[in-house]
């Protein structure tokens, strides 16, 4: 694979403010503005608007990692000591070992240039999306599999050592478009797992590619985000349980990354239409509130909260880190 960038001496930003009440801002002063986070272990990622990668280790300041300017970057995965980062303009997915000092360009997906998304686990193993199709890679994207599914991919997780999806036959009957999909063994062959009715889908459901995440600790819990609500499985989708806290519309769930019955979630309250992340200790059964500092308009993408093992991160104006 060819070399993109490599870095030059790490650039620290400006020292972080204090916001109101427990979150932390990194910049904005000096610090561009931020499309994704990610987190893995203690370390919390920033892709910038113009594909410099950031980091902060474990709440302190934050170094710029690399200088790799791409118009149109949005997607960041991190997992495994791996960083994945899609650009498309020019379409281009590529992979960093080291941190994000230096990048190399993954193989090509075939899967043309529509609508980037990157699911990565541990092990090297990588998924995307593009226009509804799917590419499974397991040597840290440098060959892919293009897997025959019949229909739409809408959204992709791994859990432990099986790939899940929501596809979408559009040709079927609304009750029976939508299905879940498992895979154990690297998406050589599908079998349906749960129905819309099990998930407790409507008959057109909002399903995004973030819609589907896999618990970071228990291998067998997934929760699915459809129509402002939160779902649960115990038993690998097998079956589902709501779990959407009372009075919210929620967004993005992220999974604590030690916890086994700790999730996050970023909501919309309905009364007062603003963004606040609800912290669950009990698996989705109750929840408190932790309200968001005053960001501005939060975008709808998949990218945009995070959890390391020490803190939850939101990328907003600027990225902003609550402690755990």
């Amino acid at each position: 694979m060819r070399g993109l960038l490599v870095a030059g001496a790490l650039l620290a930003t400006p020292v972080a403010a204090q916001a109101a009440g427990p979150w932390v801002q990194a910049g904005p002063t000096g610090f561009p503005p931020m499309t994704a986070v990610a987190a893995d272990s203690d370390n919390v990622y920033g892709l910038a608007a113009d594909g410099d990668v950031w980091r902060s280790a474990a709440g302190g300041a934050w170094t710029r990692q690399s200088r790799r300017p791409r118009r149109a970057t949005e997607a960041l995965a991190v997992a495994g000591g791996a960083i994945y980062v899609e650009s498309t303009a020019p379409n281009i997915l590529s992979r960093s070992t080291d941190g994000g000092a230096t990048f190399d360009r993954c193989a090509p997906d075939g899967l043309g240039t529509a609508d980037p998304h990157v699911v990565a686990a541990a092990g090297g193993r990588v998924a995307v999306i593009r226009g509804r199709r799917l590419a499974l890679s397991r040597d840290g994207c440098r060959t892919w599999i293009r897997p025959v599914i019949l229909g739409g991919v809408r959204t992709v997780t791994r859990s432990a050592s099986t790939w899940l999806i929501v596809t979408e036959r559009r040709s079927q009957p609304r009750g029976k478009r939508f299905r879940l999909l498992a895979s154990i063994d690297g998406g050589a062959t599908w079998k349906v797992r749960a129905t819309a009715a099990a998930m407790t889908l409507a008959s057109s459901p909002r399903v995004t590619r973030a819609s589907l995440v896999a618990d970071r600790v228990n291998p067998s819990r997934v929760w699915l985000v459809h129509e402002g609500k939160l779902t649960r499985s115990d038993d690998r989708g097998r079956t589902w349980s709501d779990a959407t806290p009372a009075g919210f519309i929620v967004d993005l769930v992220v999974p604590d990354a030690k916890r086994t019955r700790v999730v996050h979630v970023m909501a919309i309250g309905t009364s007062t239409r603003k963004p606040i992340v609800r912290t669950s200790t009990n698996a989705g059964a109750s929840w408190t509130d932790t309200a968001i500092p005053d960001t501005g308009a939060l975008r709808t993408a998949p990218h945009l909260f995070a959890a390391s093992t020490s803190r939850l991160a939101v990328a907003a104006s600027g990225i902003w880190t609550y402690v755990l």
